[in-house]
């Protein structure tokens, strides 16, 4: 009699495990449509961005003020772009899973569980806590790079 409960009770851990394991392959296909719709997002204001761009650019009014470089809006969009691209590997690497705190990841300015040289090896892309401080560093860099920009752009003329 033991060994048939013995049995029962593998199989049924056989059962449990095995539905573990089909939730989290269900949890996963979730994941792969949020992956999807914020990538078709970001790239839709890419778009936006680079359609006002050439629309600033074609601008007679703006070209003769000499408000702004001329490759600073191409300067702006590459570091979108490069934005998106990193924010495709913290999407794909579960990154943002590992700090959920903002703006610091677990009390630090960088994350705990990797050294500062681990920024600069060639497995950097591979690590997702390194890859989540590069995502919220270069946007750090982004917003306070471009904000005086905008205002001279967006101020009004004396």
């Amino acid at each position: 009699m033991t060994e048939e409960k013995e049995l029962k009770e593998k199989e049924e851990i056989r059962i449990q495990k095995a539905q573990e394991i089909e939730d989290k392959a269900n949890m996963k296909e979730g994941y792969k449509y949020i992956f999807i719709i914020s990538i078709l997002v970001a790239f839709i204001i890419f778009i936006l961005l680079l359609w006002n761009y050439l629309k600033y650019k074609n601008q007679q009014s703006l070209i003769h003020n000499k408000k702004l470089p001329s490759y600073l809006p191409i300067f702006f969009i590459f570091c979108l772009l490069i934005q998106i691209s990193i924010g495709a590997f913290v999407s794909g690497l579960d990154a943002g899973q590992i700090y959920q705190s903002w703006p610091l990841m677990n009390h630090s300015y960088f994350p705990d569980d990797s050294n500062l040289k681990d920024l600069f090896s060639m497995k950097a892309l591979e690590t997702p806590s390194i890859v989540q401080f590069i995502h919220r560093n270069i946007a750090y860099f982004i917003i306070l790079l471009f904000i005086p920009f905008f205002i001279k752009l967006y101020s009004p003329e004396t």
